[in-house]
């Protein structure tokens, strides 16, 4: 007989020992770190099914094994062909990177992250070779996307770039160009780099390209998700890489759209009328979306004192890096018409926060609430606010924010058949384009989003513009447009030549991209470890109960000052030179008498 559940957990349905071994054997021996009986189960070929399958907490034997820091549970579950991509999450989101690394167990992230980044290749890849063999099906075309990028605070938005992505679609081989590499010591970087995905011979290879070094990194799809355990091993993340990670706050951010809500904009002062405006040539019309909410998750339990007021010292040292920096890990909740959003909502959500850093020997046992077996795996059993794992130092930031679509009913491009999945494609490896699908998968209006506003940052946003269709308006080397015939029975449309898809017999061959420790995966914006620093507004300080939200506004002032102060040195800097004018124009007339 299993031992009675306190009076707080009893219920008639309570689940014993027996049962629980019956329907989660692999969670039980994970639940006891009983290492050599779950090494017998898995002895045998385990059914992916089982390998995979989630307990009532939303858990599968791996995360399970991560959030308690059963380190060899863990490896065994891995070489036994368990998912630790970041598409198996727990029930509030988090995946097995995120969960590993807020342990603070630096050869548990190690594991994890080797086994991710060694799978992830290749099935990112082979889900591009699926895409790629739709794309097949479907017209040639080549289309430019003008990205703008925009901030309500002026100096900032002073800084913003633009950048024109220019894709060149034929049959299944794609190529995307793209000049702007990144940000850096205040400044954005620029180069000429292109993303090749090319079919020859029937195999899929996928280059990208460094023009200005003239260095291509390839790697071939033929590589499978099974890789052989020398793969596994090239796969193991630099120190360097761990320490940063160890070092970052732990960060999600999701869209809320359950109650999004599309209205026609209108025109007219007088005579109100469905606002309608031509965008190169194509009848568009004009929406907004409203009660879009971008929620903000960070977690900094792994971090020590010393890594807050460290990352705290940098923010300070350089407030516009600091407010950039704070935007990469955060949402934005405002637009470039609209300025910051007064619906933002801080919570700080676990008690760790409010109490200050929990024991440390609390924290070694990773069941500081001590929660039973019975307990855990049984349905009819609330756990309330008792979890397992480390205990957390969460907090949460809520933005909603306001944009605009363009929608044309008769765009010559099919958003379903032709630009998704090339969207789809690029948002693996990129986090403007995971911004951007993750809004154009939300239920929009009918029609195709000429142009589209999207939050990317804290207080970033960018304005996507489809534009120069077929080389139709600004003649593209390598495309020759051919217009749509005068009773419209041939569409117009384009020929890609051959040529485009060449890499010059001059480049040098790089590294495979999955072997380099700078190349993070950025399906998530927390992931981004090479841009992100501490949305330090958020991080819960142990020392104080008050919040650092202060902080950020500061940084916003600062902002402002500076572009305040910028332009009074202009303004003063103008009249001074008008004044030396009218001075030498005085004196020149005075000599002519």
């Amino acid at each position: 007989m299993a031992e009675p559940l306190p009076a707080e957990g009893r219920s008639n349905s309570s689940t014993s020992l027996g049962r629980v071994e019956k329907k989660y054997p692999l969670h039980l021996a994970v639940w006891k770190n009983d290492v050599a009986g779950l090494r017998k189960l898995c002895s045998s070929p385990v059914d992916k099914e089982m390998l995979e399958k989630k307990d009532p907490r939303g858990r599968t034997p791996l995360m399970l094994a991560v959030c308690l820091d059963h380190f060899e549970c863990a490896q065994i579950l891995l070489e036994s062909g368990a998912t630790c991509e970041n598409s198996v999450r727990t029930a509030d989101g988090w995946a097995a990177v995120h969960e590993a690394t807020c342990t603070g167990d630096v050869e548990l992230l190690s594991l994890i992250l080797q086994y991710r980044d060694s799978a992830r290749s290749s099935l990112t890849r082979d889900l591009d070779t699926v895409i790629l063999s739709r794309l097949r099906e479907v017209p040639d075309f080549y289309v430019e996307m003008k990205w703008e990028f925009s901030s309500w605070i002026p100096f900032v938005s002073r800084l913003c770039p633009s950048d024109v992505c220019r894709i060149y679609k034929k049959g299944a081989c794609v190529r995307l160009d793209t000049t702007l590499v990144g940000f850096e010591n205040n400044a954005w970087t620029r180069g000429s780099r292109s993303l090749l995905f090319v079919e020859n011979n029937g195999e899929m290879a996928f280059h990208e390209v460094d023009h200005d070094a003239k260095v291509v990194r390839t790697e071939k799809a033929a590589a499978k998700s099974n890789r052989e355990p020398s793969d596994i091993h090239s796969s193991i993340p630099s120190d360097a890489t761990l320490q940063q990670r160890m070092r970052t706050p732990v960060m999600l951010t999701t869209i809320d759209a359950q109650n999004i809500k599309f209205e026609r904009s209108k025109s007219g002062f007088l005579w109100r009328a469905d606002k309608v405006e031509q965008i190169g040539g194509h009848e568009c019309k004009v929406f907004h979306a409203s009660n879009v909410t971008f929620v903000t998750r960070i977690r900094s339990e792994h971090l020590t004192e010393n890594d807050k007021k460290q990352l705290r010292d940098e923010l300070s040292r350089n407030p516009l890096n600091g407010l950039l920096s704070s935007a990469r890990g955060g949402s934005t909740a405002t637009t470039e018409e609209n300025g910051p959003s007064a619906d933002e909502v801080v919570i700080h959500e676990d008690a760790a926060f409010n109490n200050g850093a929990a024991n440390l020997e609390e924290q070694k046992t990773f069941n500081p609430s001590t929660i039973k077996c019975e307990e855990y795996f049984s349905r009819s059993v609330d756990l309330g606010d008792r979890e397992i794992g480390r205990p957390k130092q969460l907090s949460k930031r809520q933005r909603t924010f306001k944009a605009n679509l363009w929608l044309c009913d008769d765009y010559p491009l099919s958003l379903k058949g032709q630009v998704m999945p090339i969207i789809d494609m690029m948002a693996s490896t990129n986090a403007h384009f995971k911004k951007l699908q993750d809004f154009i998968t939300l239920q929009l209006p009918s029609g195709f989003p000429v142009k589209i506003e999207i939050p990317l940052f804290h207080v970033l946003t960018a304005r996507i513009t489809f534009e120069n269709i077929y080389g139709s308006f600004t003649p593209v080397d390598g495309v020759m447009s051919t217009p749509a015939s005068e009773d419209g029975s041939v569409p117009a449309g384009c020929t890609v030549d051959e040529s485009v898809f060449n890499i010059p017999p001059d480049y040098e061959q790089g590294a495979a991209w999955w072997q380099d420790d700078l190349n993070i995966d950025l399906q998530e914006t927390d992931l981004d470890l090479v841009e992100l620093q501490a949305d330090l507004e958020h991080i819960p300080n142990s020392a104080s109960n008050g919040n650092l939200s202060e902080h950020g506004d500061h940084l916003i002032q600062k902002a402002v000052q500076l572009s305040v102060q910028e332009e009074n040195d202009k303004r003063r800097a103008q009249e001074e030179a008008e004044q030396k004018d009218l001075e030498e124009a005085l004196r020149r007339s005075l000599e002519e008498k």
